[in-house]
């Protein structure tokens, strides 16, 4: 029991001391937006609402005093071709201005205002932090409310101290993660499939190489991530989860759709009798599909 104590307690120290080290979160870029009704519109609720802009303020402000990088969700909206005028298009606009933005962390806020009696007013958010890749929660789901008060508007309510202090330990949440994605990695698939009118098969030798196809492949995935767990697979499908370190030898950001890149550019420099791969990829999020045709 001793012992135990003493693991757990060296482990928060360890998780700390990384935690206070000097960072940089600038790789790790973030977009704000709040939560809408099936029949709202985001931009038109930013708009339209000064306690929403004001709400979406405050996160981005405590954020940004972090190092994170943060994306202004009106201005991607600015982007050409991503207007859609629907209530039905919302999803869809704001999956296509994330994916534009190339943004890593979609924070989602909810906002709820209460009038409770004449004068007296309560603010309450529901925060979530949310992985564009890969979907996982970053911060979990969050209740903050401010205290009921007299204020003259809700804005000021946005202000008070001890909410702005809530949002900072929501913050905090996002700050572990962002170590523990620093020193382990994010979690992707890797799948290599193999159309039926290929030349060649997974099991194909590669020229002038010991290996075939996937072992050249797999070879090249343990020289470029930080772990491959165990693999499945046949000779037209192979597929194995990785942690991909989310920087480079060189400090640069790498995400699923740069390192599915540089895999394609090295796949297409193999050779199989002289003949190059003709390949295709559906990349999707954190999932890394590959088709050989």
């Amino acid at each position: 029991m001793r012992f135990l104590l003493v693991f757990l307690l060296m482990g928060c120290i360890h998780l700390l001391s990384a935690q206070s080290q000097p960072v940089d979160r600038s790789f790790l870029s973030i977009v704000v937006i709040p939560y809408t009704g099936p029949e709202e519109s985001v931009r038109t609720t930013i708009e339209k609402s000064e306690v929403c802009r004001a709400v979406l303020g405050q996160v981005n402000h405590i954020f940004q005093q972090r190092g994170y990088r943060i994306k202004d969700y009106m201005a991607i909206l600015r982007l050409p071709d991503i207007v859609p005028s629907t209530a039905d298009l919302e999803r869809s606009e704001i999956k296509e201005a994330i994916k534009n933005a190339k943004v890593d962390i979609v924070i989602y806020v909810e906002i709820k205002l209460h009038e409770l009696s004449e004068g007296d007013r309560k603010l309450e958010l529901r925060l979530k932090a949310i992985d564009q890749y890969s979907a996982e929660n970053y911060a979990d789901d969050i209740s903050i409310e401010s205290t009921r008060r007299r204020y003259p508007d809700f804005v000021q309510a946005v202000k008070e101290a001890q909410l702005v202090n809530r949002l900072r330990g929501f913050a905090d949440q996002l700050d572990l993660k962002f170590v523990d994605i620093l020193q382990n990695g994010r979690t992707v698939t890797v799948k290599i499939g193999v159309k039926a009118s290929s030349k060649v098969t997974l099991g194909t030798p590669v020229d002038n190489s010991d290996l075939d196809l996937i072992g050249t492949i797999e070879q090249w995935l343990r020289s470029h991530t930080t772990k491959v767990y165990p693999s499945s697979g046949d000779d037209t499908s192979w597929e194995a989860e990785c942690k991909l370190s989310v920087l480079d030898t060189n400090q640069r950001t790498v995400t699923p759709f740069s390192f599915r890149t540089d895999l394609k550019v090295y796949m297409q420099q193999l050779r199989f009798s002289k003949l190059p791969l003709q390949l295709k990829d559906v990349t999707v999020n954190s999932v890394i599909e590959i088709i050989v045709e």
